[in-house]
Parts: C-alpha cells; structure tokens; sequence
C-alpha cells in the first residue's frame, strides 16, 4: 500500500511540475505548492496535523503511528520544526505511537509576544503539552536545540521519560570548535536565512550532503525563512543566555551528573554545527548512557541517514520499553 501510495504521489506531483513549467507559476503558486507537498508527505507517512491550546499556547504537532504504542516524543532544533522528523517517523509508524511537536515559536506554534524563549521555559512549556496530552512515559528525543530541551526536561520531571535520545544534542561545550561556533565569534549566524546564498550556506552546513532543493520549492522555503528573521534572531539569543546562566553557574555538570533516564546519544560524525568531540563530554556525565557515531552524517542524522537511525532508536527503545 505505501509503495502504491508513493507512486501515485510521484505521479501527481510530476503532472503538477510539468504543468507548472508549461504555465509560470508566481510565488502564491510555489507557496501553495510547498504546503501541499509537505501535506501529502505528512499524509503518506502517516501523520495527521493537529492543535492542542496550552494557556495561552497553540501548540501544533503531528500525531500518528500505532495508537496504543510505546509513544515517541520528537522535539526539532532551533530555527528548525516539528517536520524535521518526518523521514525517520516513516520508519517508526508502523510500530510506535509518533508524537512530533513544534516548540514556541517554531512551526506553527505561535508563543505571546513577550514570551521568554529561554531553554528552561522551553522545557517547562513541553512539561506543560505532556500534561494537556494526558501522556504518562514517554520516549523523549530531542535534536540539537532540542536535546538541550530534553535534556532540561529530564533533569526535572524524570518520572515522565522511559529513555532520553539525544540527536547532535546542544547542552555542552565540545573541545573542539566547530565552523559554526567560529562563525558566530565572528559575529555571523549561519543558521539564519536571508536570501538564496544563505539558504546554501545553511543546508551545506547542516548537512554532510544535503539534497539540492529545486524550484518551486527553493523560492518559498527562503521567503518562510526571511518571514521569520527577527524571531529566529530574538529566539537564538534567549537560547544563549541559558547556556551562559548555566555554564556560569556550573549548573551543566550538576544537571547531567544527577540524571538517571536511560540516554542513548546519537552523531553524525561531519556535524559542522556541533562537534562531535561533544561526545565524550556528554559521555563522562551521563551515567547511563550509550553512543552511536554515524560516518558521513552531519548534524540531522534523522534526515541525512532515517533507516540507520531508526534501527538505533528501535534498538534501544525496546532495551527500556
């Protein structure tokens, strides 16, 4: 049925191309167009949009999989969404109980305009989706931005998580600077988006070999993201002034030191955002913890590599189920 069901969506989207081409296609076109490829690849893996207001949060996710499953809980980095996750959800679907949510002010989570996005309030808010969600253990993963989150997560309501699976996770400061960190001493932010150049810049940096993105598709992602530049801006200063209040407090070490969910620490070796010498800094805290180095991946394994990251979530989720 999935093989069936690509093949039609290929087919579709190949009459659209075409057409698109014969007739000129203006930038509501290629919008619409983006939306409705990310609607029918949500379709396809199984995911279904949906929205569950939190205070005064509206908190978007995607929910899908096996309804009574071990649940699966997938938090997106920075500047990033909840349909990050969508190539390895379709490795786990059929299985588990697939919970992708977008964090404030990312997505189509809209935060108050005098929300704080400092990374304590992030876990807190997550805390706060768990509980509207009426979810009890779930399996908590969380990419870059988002491993920190969890991390946070963790630390505080530890009764709620059976594992910690962190991704290329943010949290700790690795030995060695990565292009990244280098950048942002020079006063540059590579991870956002103002035109075609930066666009490129962002994906070969993200990615050990990113896909190239065509038009329609190409023109409207860099106007989502140049729409986005003051927040992503105002989101990744909160971000690092938690990490400064924490480091300066010595809070890190405490925080991993004393946690006790099963963790399991996922990298790709190339990630030029977070080094991969994070590793053992992360390892010499967590005591229970173990690590799966990908060759050739750089810092979104579950997009670059979904098979092999799958079989190691599925591996260590039923270890801790």
């Amino acid at each position: 049925m999935k093989r069936l069901g690509s093949f039609l969506t290929l087919l579709f989207f190949v009459t659209s191309f075409v057409l698109a081409l014969l007739t000129g296609c203006t930038a509501n076109q290629q919008d619409r167009w983006l939306r409705t490829t990310v609607d029918w690849h949500r379709y396809w893996v199984g995911l279904t949009p949906k929205v569950i207001k939190v205070g005064d949060i509206d908190f978007s996710f995607l929910e899908g999989g096996v309804a009574e499953g071990e649940i699966l809980l997938m938090v997106h980095g920075y500047s990033a969404s909840k349909d990050s996750w969508n190539l390895l959800s379709d490795q786990l679907t059929e299985s588990y109980r697939i919970l992708q949510v977008d964090l404030p002010g990312h997505g189509g989570t809209r935060a108050p305009k005098d929300f704080d996005y400092d990374l304590e309030n992030q876990a807190e808010a997550l805390h706060a989706f768990i509980e509207a969600m009426g979810l009890q253990r779930v399996h908590l993963l969380g990419n870059s931005m988002g491993g920190a989150v969890a991390m946070l997560y963790a630390d505080r309501h530890p009764e709620r998580l059976k594992t910690l699976i962190l991704v290329d996770s943010a949290g700790v400061k690795s030995p060695k600077q990565s292009p990244f960190e280098e950048a942002l001493e020079k006063g540059q932010n590579p991870l956002i988006v103002q035109d075609d150049a930066s666009f490129q810049g962002m994906m070969e940096l993200i990615m050990y070999n990113p896909p190239y993105v065509p038009w329609p598709y190409r023109p409207a992602i860099i106007r989502g993201a140049q729409s986005r530049v003051e927040l992503n801006k105002k989101i990744f200063e909160d971000m690092m002034a938690t990490g400064k209040r924490l480091q300066s407090q010595g809070k890190v070490e405490q925080l991993l030191s004393t946690l006790t969910v099963p963790t399991l620490i996922l990298w790709g070796r190339e990630d030029d955002v977070l080094d991969v010498s994070s590793v053992p800094v992360l390892q010499r805290y967590l005591p229970y913890s173990e690590v799966r180095i990908f060759d050739q991946v750089g810092h979104v394994p579950m997009a670059e590599v979904p098979k092999k990251t799958a079989q190691e979530v599925v591996r260590f989720v039923q270890a801790w189920k």
